[in-house]
């Protein structure tokens, strides 16, 4: 017997089978969301003190796809009419921006990345259809805009909501490029 060959029983006959069978399917994933190899990017935020970081994601082989700074609307409870913005990607920018809204809630840009190469687009609002709830939590809602060349609308994006507090994401959306995609969550 050649000591380089293998001596193969029924036993291991059917583990192979089994095991030329079971790969393709282990490779093969049900949440398309799974197969794509994301590259995430996030703008820091502070809601009187309290931290969370706002994931925006994109599959990281089209990233160049990008073609301007990525919008990023985060709402809460309103007062009365006022707003504010930052953009991450002028001079004023490495000046965290600090703002005090009607209803009370200190919102704070503390920091972003560069946002797939096109920086950011921040605003903060206030809604008379979010809340402060019983429990101490702030309501907030987030809304992205990632704008694409060719203005592709089969680019994936996906929006994650991270406190801080909690450290692992707590809220998720996935949507596409050149659409709004949202969530409503809280902190």
């Amino acid at each position: 017997m050649n000591p380089r060959s293998i001596r193969l029983t029924r036993r291991g006959v059917l583990l192979l089978a089994g095991g030329a069978i079971a790969l393709p399917l282990a490779l093969t994933s049900r949440d398309a969301g799974a197969t794509i190899q994301w590259c995430k990017r996030d703008p820091i935020i502070s809601f009187d003190g309290r931290v969370a970081s706002i994931f925006v994601a994109a599959p990281a082989d089209g990233v160049a796809l990008v073609s301007e700074p990525v919008r990023v609307f985060v709402t809460v409870p309103r007062g009365h009419d006022d707003q504010a913005s930052a953009h991450s990607n002028d001079n004023a920018a490495a000046h965290w921006r600090k703002h005090p809204l009607s209803s009370g809630v200190e919102v704070v840009l503390l920091s972003t990345d560069e946002g797939f190469g096109m920086g950011y687009d921040v605003h903060f609002k206030e809604s008379v259809h979010l809340e402060h709830t019983a429990d101490g939590h702030i309501e907030v809602k987030v809304a992205i805009y990632v704008a694409t060349a060719n203005e592709r609308d089969d680019f994936p994006v996906l929006l994650e909501w991270q406190p801080e507090s909690v450290g692992e994401v707590t809220a998720s959306t996935e949507g596409t490029a050149n659409r709004w995609v949202s969530l409503r969550t809280t902190i």
